[in-house]
């Protein structure tokens, strides 16, 4: 990901995930910039990977895909290319069934339950619901 699509990416999270994330995602930016890739269509970003690295493990996600103009798993094949890590994780929402069934087609086991999600306050779909999101970035943000 090159920093100025970054406005772009966040733009786009935004109104994919219903809420601003753009401190978040500046910061994976910032820190894993191996680990954070877009891929374009027409010149447009089609499609973002974000990541973050534990040891010899990675942690894809935020992982976003326009509608069915890309496919998802492109992104997450360059995922993590040549930076040696032992095991590959992501957080799949159970609402995204297309996500859960390709991310089990491409041989990842679940490991744990998922959390609850919950929202506080007036708020007419709660946030991250999505169908392009393929993966969150961690359960605390979403």
């Amino acid at each position: 990901m090159e920093t100025v699509e970054i406005d772009r990416v966040c733009s786009l999270d935004k109104r994919a995930f219903g809420v601003d994330r753009s401190f978040f995602l500046r910061r994976r930016l910032e820190l894993y910039p191996e680990l954070a890739g877009t891929h374009k269509e027409d010149g447009e970003i089609a499609g973002y990977i974000f990541g973050r690295r534990t040891g010899v493990r990675l942690w894809a996600g935020p992982w976003w895909v326009a509608g069915d103009a890309v496919d998802p798993t492109s992104l997450l094949a360059e995922f993590g290319r040549g930076q040696g890590a032992s095991e590959i994780n992501l957080g799949v929402l159970e609402a995204n069934t297309r996500a859960v069934t390709l991310v089990r087609e491409l041989g990842f086991e679940e490991k744990s339950a998922a959390s609850i999600r919950m929202v506080m306050g007036n708020v007419r779909e709660a946030p991250g619901l999505s169908p392009d999101l393929w993966a969150i970035g961690s359960a605390a943000k979403g």
